[in-house]
């Protein structure tokens, strides 16, 4: 869009074809904006929001369902070595008369140990509006830079929340391998 913005797009369609048993649908549509301005790379933002429809006929009764999905994130390099990430995520799904809401609040922090090793803790917050209830979670990691840009990192995952809230790389509980990649302007 301009050198400090960027748009997202990206469509996924899936259908599984069980012939006399029926058939699994799954469309996703998702657009999202980034902000990284150039000149003055302390604060960067991303922010989405997706449509998700699943139907399924393959059991008795069968479903369909349709999720809207929407996040902010923001990371604030408060100073050389110390990124503080910010997430606030909701969901909204209707099923069958069935709707519920469902928001996560999350914060993060990296640390450079080192040139070579960082450490990550992340603090998880899933809130239930349908049931009522809050649940606490959160990860550590430790990760080794393999060569410039290219980081892999090894940690524990203490929940086990919905990874359409919590995003993409979530593995849910246990431990955990993860290869993250950097990219910039001259990438």
């Amino acid at each position: 869009l301009s050198p400090d913005y960027a748009l997202l797009f990206k469509e996924k369609y899936s259908l599984e074809d069980m012939r006399s048993a029926g058939e699994r649908a799954t469309n996703r549509t998702l657009l999202g904006v980034a902000y990284r301005p150039r000149d003055c790379d302390i604060f960067n933002a991303f922010g989405k929001v997706e449509y998700k429809h699943e139907k399924d006929s393959t059991g008795s009764p069968g479903y369909a369902t349709n999720t809207y999905i929407g996040s902010v994130e923001g990371v604030y390099q408060a100073r050389k070595g110390l990124q503080l990430i910010g997430k606030y995520a909701g969901k909204f799904v209707t099923d069958d008369g069935f709707r519920s809401y469902t928001d996560l609040v999350s914060g993060r922090v990296l640390y450079d140990i080192t040139e070579n090793y960082d450490f990550g803790a992340e603090y998880r917050l899933l809130s239930s509006r349908a049931v009522h209830s809050v649940l606490q979670g959160g990860s550590i990691e430790l990760g080794r830079r393999i060569i410039e840009g290219m980081w892999v990192s090894a940690g524990y995952s203490f929940d086990k929340f919905d990874s359409d809230l919590v995003g993409d790389s979530y593995q849910g509980r246990g431990p955990y391998l993860r290869l993250r990649f950097k990219f910039d302007e001259g990438t």
